[in-house]
């Protein structure tokens, strides 16, 4: 697979991520002020963004850069 394409995998994968999030964070903000955030919800959001975090340091690395490398 070449980079291109990879890298729009990776894009791809990533917004279905954060559309993910997203609907976890709305589930959160439906959750009673007096009452205490569901523990699997937050589990669910922590490693939601974890994996995100991930995929956007993989998009960095598979990202074109000019300027960078021999031409410096």
């Amino acid at each position: 697979m070449n980079d291109k394409c990879e890298l729009e995998a990776l894009i791809k994968l990533r917004d279905r991520f954060l559309r993910e999030r997203l609907q976890t964070i709305h589930q959160l903000a439906a959750v009673s002020p007096t009452s205490a955030f569901p523990e699997q919800t937050m589990k669910s959001l922590t490693m939601i963004q974890a994996a995100a975090a991930g995929i956007d340091a993989q998009i960095t690395m598979h990202t074109p850069r000019l300027g960078h490398g021999t031409e410096q």
